[in-house]
């Protein structure tokens, strides 16, 4: 928290500073930030101990210092979370303020705004760190201060008012680079549907879940079943509304059988009849890989099948679409279309459970996926296309949102370092890859943490 803060003030101040020579790298300490503004000094520098964070703050301009907010953010600011500040404003870490919300580590900052010392060594390109005290003047870095280390009263005012918006400006655009790395890719399984045989049914699913998504500005992959395009009359249509609304298309296999029962040979046939499917209708001409996502996500249940579907895959030019966080949407599409044909409140009931196990499921793997990795990561999230989807998708985007999260494509997500992790694990089951990575990486994590659907949907359901 307070590391983050330190870093928005650095940059607050090189965004309003004209004066001050050359980019410097700054080397910034676990500690509270303090500043002696009463005698116009803005950082003494004093030895430090380990634990360092590096940042190289560019001065001389506001552009220089609006792209440096953008660059230095790295997994200890984004770890900070973000908060609403009263009156719309952005948040880092709980704090709550009008217009823009000033976080707990800046509040503490400004508390000790009257102390003489901080935890910092400034030092300039390619020369040891100071061990000396370093005096900067207002004048040179405010421009309105007398250079006296002791100004009058109102210069020392209005220096200390351009000192204290400098730290909210930067606060502010630490929290904005903060929300743009988080991210989620989109995926939606079992296209033309998962939970219908109806044409018609099955075209105002797919219809509504595409118009959620331009609302929302957000650009997903499909994933198709072969045999279910084959069997409607407005399959292939239903698959070319996809594409027209900027989306990609991805393999589920032909019909969706469980790799644990094939063969290698079976296994392969599946992939190829079900590319047949959807390939031809993708935008020409197609350079990068297919995505093939598993059927249950199972796979491979021995060490030969694995290293068998592997190569497979890789000859017919696929990437595995990993998935990352999944809310178990079939569970509860069971139990709405039940409550849906029986009337009454139950569908209401159910879409509000949904939304609400659906908003721990997000949290979960986020803290999942810090555990493991130590930072944030992009996430892919696993939906089907089903009428409870189509019916509440608006709202399950509006949580990403509310987490700052923004939406990418899978191929994006994909280019994140975690997904080259290893996964190992053979296994009969089809766990979420955050615990593939953790067993490859000997990280121990607790899976008997992971919310559950409530028992009264999981009932609902059968």
């Amino acid at each position: 928290m307070i590391v983050t803060v330190v870093r928005a003030f650095t940059v607050g101040v090189a965004s309003f500073n004209d004066v001050l020579v050359s980019p410097a790298a700054i080397e910034i300490f676990d500690g509270t930030l303090t500043a002696s503004w009463l005698d116009c000094r803005l950082i003494e520098a004093l030895p430090a101990g380990a634990g360092a964070v590096s940042l190289m703050v560019s001065v001389g301009s506001a552009w220089l210092g609006i792209s440096d907010a953008l660059s230095v953010i790295d997994s200890s600011a984004a770890a900070a979370g973000g908060g609403a500040g009263a009156g719309g404003g952005v948040g880092v870490g709980a704090g709550v303020g009008a217009g823009v919300g000033v976080g707990v580590g800046a509040v503490v900052l400004l508390s000790h705004a009257l102390n003489d010392t901080t935890l910092a060594t400034i030092r300039a390109p390619n020369r040891r760190p100071l061990r000396t005290t370093t005096h900067l003047h207002c004048r040179q870095l405010f421009g309105g201060c007398n250079s006296n280390p002791k100004p009058e009263r109102m210069d020392m005012l209005f220096c200390m008012w351009r000192a204290a918006f400098a730290l909210v400006f930067g606060v502010a655009l630490v929290a904005a680079a903060e929300e743009a790395t988080r991210t989620v890719a989109l995926t939606f399984d079992d296209l033309p549907g998962a939970d219908s045989r109806d044409a018609s049914e099955l075209a105002s699913t797919n219809l509504a879940i595409l118009h959620a998504l331009d609302r929302h500005h957000a650009t997903a992959t499909g994933f198709v079943i072969g045999e279910r395009v084959a069997a409607l009359s407005n399959g292939r249509d239903l698959l070319n509304s996809w594409i027209e609304h900027g989306h990609d298309l991805g393999n589920h296999t032909f019909t969706h059988r469980d790799l644990n029962g094939l063969s290698l040979a079976e296994f392969g046939d599946e992939v190829a009849r079900g590319e047949s499917v959807f390939r031809g209708l993708l935008p020409t001409p197609r350079t990068l890989p297919l995505f093939l996502r598993f059927p249950f996500n199972h796979t491979g249940d021995t060490p030969e099948k694995r290293a068998g579907v592997a190569t497979l895959l890789s000859d017919r030019g696929y990437e595995v679409a990993v998935c990352t966080i999944e809310n178990a949407d079939y569970v509860f599409a069971n139990a709405y279309q039940k409550a849906r044909t029986a009337g009454g409140s139950g569908g209401a009931i159910l879409r509000t459970e949904y939304l609400s196990h659906t908003a721990k499921i997000i949290d979960y793997y986020v803290d999942l996926h810090r555990q493991i990795f130590g930072r944030e990561t992009p996430h892919v999230m696993l939906l089907h296309v089903n009428r409870l989807n189509a019916d509440v998708l608006d709202a399950v985007l509006e949580l990403f949102e509310q987490r700052q999260f923004r939406f990418v494509t899978l191929r994006e997500a994909q280019t994140d370092a975690a997904y080259k992790t290893a996964d190992t694990w053979t296994t009969k089951a089809g766990p979420m890859w955050a615990y593939r990575w953790a067993r490859s990486l000997g990280v121990k994590v607790n899976g008997a943490l992971e919310p559950e659907p409530a028992a009264w949907v999981a009932a609902a359901a059968r």
